[in-house]
């Protein structure tokens, strides 16, 4: 608990200061062949695309290992029922 509190403190503060490094205007484009500032995009900072970026794959990487265990879950959730079926006939005397 303690170690993941300092990782947490020390991340936010590596945000902190990446955030005060790059406040400088970017134009993100989302048309690769366009000149500069011509096709569409956003002129935002750079640290806001630096930790939107790092957010987004922070929130597909979950999804990815959500679905990734599903298999698994459903095995130990089968697992924790027949290990009931076995306490519950044991504690009534009958044989398995």
């Amino acid at each position: 608990m303690r170690l993941s509190l300092i990782w947490v403190v020390l991340v936010a503060a590596l945000a902190a200061w990446l955030a005060a490094a790059n406040r400088t205007p970017v134009w993100f484009s989302f048309d690769a062949l366009s000149d500069v500032g011509s096709g569409p995009g956003v002129n935002t900072p750079l640290f806001g695309l630096v930790l939107g970026a790092f957010g987004l794959g922070a929130i597909c990487g979950g999804i990815a290992v959500f679905f990734s265990t599903l298999s698994v879950r459903k095995r130990a959730r089968e697992t924790r029922r027949e290990a009931k079926g076995y306490v519950a006939a044991q504690e009534t005397g009958q044989s398995v």
